[in-house]
């Protein structure tokens, strides 16, 4: 009887979760009709400009490297001209426009609004570039569906995710928050990278976190441990303001079909 109580009272909680995320999400939705920017990182650039994604994940890249743009397009050279890539929480033309001319042959961001329009931001080179914007919320199975018809069936190369202040939409449940980056982990081909962005933080205000960092820190270490030669795993925990822990995953030959689950460490 206990344990029935226990399960009904979390159930109920979650049903509230979700009914409060939800209206969180409507309200946002509603700010872009408005032609009010909401998140400001929403469709920043690679490398240039303030808040790029190099800002972003710039201690994840290998020293040799000049820049995360150099990283990916030599871990990815084999893939040119057919790599696909998907930026998870932003609009990803402006990202993905920075690579090489032609090295993927499509990319894609999932947001909940394309809101370039509105901003007089022209979009007609979309087409021409091979990019979609695939508009929903990434925690609905719908829009994860419309990400796979995206791909035609096909394995993706390079997953961004940095949703910032969109963490803060997302539940806490950590079994929630596995199961999706096992779900990302799944989407990517034999030599896929993901950049995952975990945590989101104001400094002095609040803190939205899906994981702690030293939770992080544990799993990233145990991946390193168990498949030493089949992932190249590295995190970091930034010291701004607006950024919290950030992790990198390349899959190698060999690479498991599953990852470790952090709540189990």
């Amino acid at each position: 009887m206990m344990e029935l109580k226990k399960r009904e009272n979390f159930i109920g909680r979650k049903g509230c979760e979700e009914s409060a995320r939800m209206n969180k999400i409507r309200r946002i939705e509603k700010r872009e009709e408005e032609n009010k920017d909401v998140w400001y990182m929403y469709n920043r650039h690679l490398l240039s400009g303030n808040e790029s994604y190099q800002e972003t994940f710039e201690d994840l890249i290998p020293n040799k490297y000049e820049n995360i743009r150099k990283y990916i397009e030599d871990v990815l050279k084999d893939k040119k001209g057919s790599a696909l890539g998907l930026d998870i929480g932003g609009i990803g033309s402006t990202v993905f426009e920075e690579f090489s001319s032609n090295f993927f042959s499509q990319t894609a961001g999932v947001c909940l609004k394309d809101t370039r329009r509105k901003h007089n931001i022209d979009v007609s080179l979309d087409e021409q570039r091979h990019h979609a914007v695939i508009e929903g919320d990434i925690a609905n199975k719908k829009t994860r569906q419309k990400i796979f018809e995206w791909t035609g069936g096909q394995k993706i190369d390079l997953v961004f995710e940095r949703m910032g202040g969109g963490l803060e939409l997302l539940t806490n449940d950590q079994r929630w928050v596995f199961s999706a980056i096992q779900e990302i982990y799944n989407s990517t081909s034999e030599i896929g990278i993901i950049f995952l962005q975990l945590t989101y933080s104001v400094a002095g205000i609040t803190e939205y976190a899906l994981i702690k960092s030293r939770k992080i820190e544990e799993w990233a270490n145990k991946m390193k441990e168990l498949f030493p030669s089949a992932l190249d795993v590295a995190w970091s925990e930034s010291d701004g303001d607006c950024f919290g822990v950030v992790i990198r995953i390349r899959k190698l030959p060999g690479a498991p079909e599953k990852l470790p689950d952090f709540r189990r460490l």
